[in-house]
């Protein structure tokens, strides 16, 4: 038995087509683009505080970095290596790395965005060829506008731990 329908497959389709449904009303456009906007608004400044932070992390990493190859160095070269910043306390202007035996610079980093504030108690650090650090050191990595800052600690074993504050 065939099925019939009361209605054609034309009548159907220009039912289904009509002009209610071919898309968004001005109104209904306008409430998406108000929701779009509010969650932009949140979005927008915590994002910014993230990229703001992970500079500081970034800056905190390369300087423990540079410690780190330090004092491998001094253990492995039996001599000692210093870390030393190029303007006092203010470590933000750059540090070279030098085998002091020879004053061989081995590493040289210069001066890192203005937006980040390194400092530290004292302008250098020298670790001994048994990988000991002559003085401890405190250096602490921050940016003006996040409240985050990583502090790098050089204890007298040479041991440099990075902690957040």
């Amino acid at each position: 038995m065939k099925y019939k329908s009361n209605h054609s497959y034309r009548y159907c389709r220009k039912r289904f087509i009509s002009s209610k449904n071919k898309g968004f009303t001005l109104f209904e456009m306008a409430i998406a683009l108000l929701i779009v906007g509010i969650l932009l608004s949140y979005a927008i400044p915590s994002y910014r505080e993230f990229g703001l932070r992970q500079k500081v992390t970034n800056e905190a990493n390369e300087l423990l970095g540079d410690l780190m190859y330090a004092r491998v160095t001094a253990v492995k070269e039996g001599q000692s290596v210093s870390v030393v910043s190029t303007n006092g306390n203010d470590w933000s202007d750059g540090w070279t790395i030098t085998l002091m035996a020879n004053n061989l610079v081995l590493r040289q980093k210069q001066s890192i965005s203005r937006s980040i504030n390194v400092t530290g108690v004292g302008d250098s650090v020298v670790f001994s060829s048994l990988g000991s650090a002559s003085t401890t050191n405190n250096i602490v990595v921050s940016h003006a506008d996040v409240t985050q800052s990583v502090a790098l600690n050089v204890a007298a074993s040479g041991m440099v731990v990075s902690r957040e504050h």
